[in-house]
């Protein structure tokens, strides 16, 4: 556990980010991998219907995480306030309301598998394979549960450390069996859909047991504790929903961009899928920071420390600009050869040039990217809901305005600048927002 009201704002966010980066960055290789495995093992068609479905998949765990993310702000604002029976209470909470929403949310998208691929556009070629894949995928979301409601509670508290092991030790059993699923046993796609779900069973057990063993004072004590009462669930649902509708109305957005994309033809969709594999893995350098700057932020909220609460967002801008500068040379230099790794066919030009002109131009917008993120996770930090809910909605408006208005007359082009407009926007829009609550004064928010 570490206390981050203490020390200077920039150090103490870079370091305990720097684990959640490279946690980020190692589940994006995973993904990169599972995506060349597949082409290389099994189609271009599969590697096509491995990515058609990720937008769904990440729909359903990014809204469990963002319930998880928005309950321990909670945990964080009392572990600075250094209450800890606030603590406990808020953690079992957590679990308890984080496994019955995320459970019922699984069991609807499981039901309705089939009729949202239909409704996304997904070519007939890789419809049946797009099903079978994401029903395994989401039926290990109890998995990704117990892991994000132990790995969010530690971050809370500080530890960013711990949930980076248990994801080294998810991805090295991950990568193993989608090698031997996919590779000498030939099982296709849905071999790298059940390593992924044997993956996050043993992620999720190791996490949970480790808690239970080295943090027993961060766990509820009593029955009391554990079952969230009236006060509890009044704090906790607005702030875990808001967390979660926030993630989710955004991915929503970029559903109905893959539905835009889908119509293009499975030639885009492939190459689309190729370029968000490398263009995702580059982000999570900046989204890292955001949820860095929650936690620092609920921390300093609950201690009273106002003041670091205005340096700390200043200095994630400052962070995160300066890492937009380095994505940039990075993806500028090296952007077509990562490409040609992913597909495996550097012939195949009709793929890999709007891949690399998605990744070239997509990238330069991460310098509204950065502060879009730092603001509105700072906001929902604070224990402000309506503000991040509302520009996630509008990111969300934005971009289905932008892929009905420019994909038609602009092909995939209109799919590239689509979702930089919107960033350009929600941007301004929370610039704006943090402005007028710190002329407010911070120290008069409550939660």
């Amino acid at each position: 556990m570490k206390d981050l009201t203490k020390g200077f704002p920039a150090k103490i966010i870079f370091i305990y980010t720097i684990p959640i980066i490279l946690g980020n960055i190692l589940q994006q290789i995973y993904n990169f991998t599972d995506s060349k495995i597949v082409s290389m093992y099994v189609s271009t068609d599969a590697l096509a219907a491995v990515g058609n479905t990720s937008v769904i998949s990440g729909l359903v765990i990014g809204f469990i995480i963002g319930l998880t993310q928005g309950y321990t702000i909670l945990v964080a604002r009392s572990f600075g306030a250094k209450n800890m029976g606030d603590v406990r209470r808020y953690v079992g909470g957590t679990f308890v309301l984080s496994s019955v929403f995320g459970i019922v949310m699984m069991a609807l998208s499981i039901i309705f598998t089939r009729q949202i691929l239909t409704v996304l556009n997904t070519p007939e070629e890789i419809m049946d394979i797009s099903v079978s894949y994401l029903i395994i995928i989401l039926a290990g979301s109890p998995f990704v549960i117990v892991y994000n409601a132990c790995s969010n509670v530690l971050r809370a508290v500080g530890d960013s450390r711990r949930p980076l092991y248990f994801l080294i030790l998810s991805l090295v059993v991950n990568i193993g069996l989608d090698i031997l699923f996919v590779g000498p046993l030939n099982m296709g796609t849905d071999g790298a859909a059940y390593a992924t779900i044997a993956a996050q069973f043993v992620c999720a057990v190791c996490c949970l047991i480790y808690m239970i063993i080295k943090t027993k004072e961060l766990f509820p004590k009593d029955k009391d504790e554990w079952i969230p009462g009236k006060k509890e669930c009044s704090k906790l649902l607005p702030l875990g929903f808001s967390m979660a509708m926030m993630s989710s109305i955004v991915n929503i957005g970029t559903v109905i961009l893959q539905w835009a994309i889908n119509s293009l033809g499975t030639v885009y969709v492939t190459a689309h899928i190729a370029a968000r594999r490398i263009f995702t893995i580059l982000m999570c350098c900046i989204y890292s920071f955001g949820f860095s700057i929650t936690n620092y932020v609920s921390q300093n909220m609950g201690a009273g420390e106002f003041g670091r609460v205005r340096k700390g967002i200043l200095h994630g801008n400052l962070i995160v600009t300066g890492i937009t500068v380095v994505l940039c040379a990075i993806c500028h230099a090296w952007g077509d050869e990562l490409v040609v790794w992913i597909v495996s066919d550097p012939n195949a030009i009709d793929i890999i040039q709007p891949a690399t002109d998605y990744i070239k131009i997509g990238v330069v917008f991460y310098y509204a990217l950065g502060p879009l993120f730092i603001l509105r996770c700072a906001l929902q930090g604070m224990g402000l809901k309506t503000v991040p809910i509302i520009t996630s909605i509008l990111e969300c408006l934005t971009k289905v305005v932008f892929a009905f208005g420019l994909v038609p007359s602009m092909g995939y082009f209109g799919i590239i600048l689509t979702e930089p407009i919107s960033w350009c926007i929600m941007t301004a829009v929370l610039t704006a927002a943090y402005l007028v609550t710190a002329r407010k004064g911070i120290e008069n928010i409550r939660v």
